[in-house]
């Protein structure tokens, strides 16, 4: 009987993903490889946006369970069409650096309407998840300041 192979990683080709240069590789290959790192201030925004682009998809394309929560709340069953395409809208501003302070306070009236909707219905424990993506937005408004400042409306024209 024969064995399989069992794979063994190459560490020297992992370390010129985590350096931002191997100088020093045992590989000839990977010398001088520049590799880039992803800001903190990019992640950040990567995950928030993936986040509302993942509540437009579930708004967008909603199921009997998502239509019973919105008759639940009180909200008539198209306003899950109105909450993904602000979720969508929101994702696309997060996108671009010159749009992203108005995704992250569009995002925030969204976030803080979900918040409000929970808490006045009971639902403190669904509440916390608005609640973290408030936090999150605060974090990139916070980040993308420091990186770019706000765009005025002469920079549109």
């Amino acid at each position: 009987m024969q064995q399989e192979p069992t794979f063994v990683p190459d560490y020297h080709a992992l370390g010129a993903y985590l350096a931002p240069r191997c100088e020093h590789s045992e590989s000839p290959s990977l010398r001088g490889v520049r590799m880039k790192r992803i800001a903190p201030h990019r992640l950040l925004t990567l995950a928030v946006a993936l986040f509302f682009l993942a509540g437009a998809w579930a708004n967008l394309m909603p199921t009997e369970a998502t239509a019973a929560e919105y008759a639940a709340w009180g909200y008539p069953r198209w306003f899950s069409y109105v909450t993904g395409s602000l979720e969508l809208f929101v994702a696309v501003l997060l996108a671009f650096g010159r749009t992203r302070i108005v995704g992250v306070v569009i995002g925030g009236v969204v976030m803080g309407a979900a918040f409000l909707t929970l808490v006045a219905h009971g639902e403190y424990t669904h509440a916390l998840a608005p609640l973290a993506v408030l936090a999150a937005l605060g974090g990139v408004f916070v980040l993308a300041r420091r990186v770019r400042p706000v765009a005025t409306l002469r920079e549109f024209r």
